[in-house]
């Protein structure tokens, strides 16, 4: 509408993002708690994207799988959880490709880490590192709906990511990998973004 678009195309963009929420809330609503491995929760994850951790040429590093990072126990629909999860992956594969595309860096390989933390305090976190660009906007910008510098990019999934860690009690949080590092340890190779998912029911 911003930019002049017909009544038209305006029409068409609003149905078929109304379609679009609508199937998010449907996700949001189905499905039952139960307790889930993290840890095979990130194999499951690792799993579904093997294909395009090949195509694209990303090394993935996953300490919670290789048990050099812990595992921990979340009570949450795997559904839920496993998408969101892999909106985030999706993400660091989408941006870590992009930055070797742009830079033609030959020491610059696609990379990104899937690791773990856990206290008694604060409860469990899955933190997702990548050697991407890092965020291109603010963190508070990046997940709001529609915000995006993603070519074909929507700008929804960072947004659905949170409304399903606020749907089952835990929170979402975007760094650069420097901030991330207060968190979890994370190698200096991994300098782009990292997300953390946090679960405050973890056990």
């Amino acid at each position: 509408a911003e930019k002049g678009a017909s009544p038209e195309r305006v029409r068409t963009g609003l149905g078929d993002l109304r379609k679009m929420l609508d199937s998010i809330s449907v996700l949001l609503r189905q499905g039952k708690a139960r307790k889930l491995s993290m840890r095979e929760l990130v194999k499951q994850v690792i799993e579904l994207n093997e294909v395009r951790f090949e195509f694209h040429g990303v090394t993935v590093s996953a300490p919670i799988v290789t048990g050099e990072s812990a595992d921990f126990f979340v009570t949450a629909p795997q559904h839920l959880v496993l998408s969101a999860l892999n909106n985030v992956i999706d993400n660091a594969i989408y941006w870590t490709g992009y930055r070797h595309q742009r830079d033609q860096e030959p020491q610059h390989k696609p990379a990104l880490l899937i690791k773990s933390t856990w206290s008694e305090e604060n409860g469990g976190a899955i933190v997702v590192a990548d050697n991407g660009t890092g965020f291109t906007v603010s963190t508070a910008d990046a997940i709001q709906p529609f915000v995006t510098k993603r070519v074909g990019g929507m700008g929804l999934g960072l947004y659905y990511c949170q409304l399903v860690m606020e749907n089952i009690g835990g929170k979402l949080q975007l760094f650069s990998a420097d901030e991330a590092r207060d968190l979890v340890e994370i190698p200096a190779a991994f300098d782009g973004a990292a997300v953390a998912m946090h679960f405050k029911n973890g056990e």
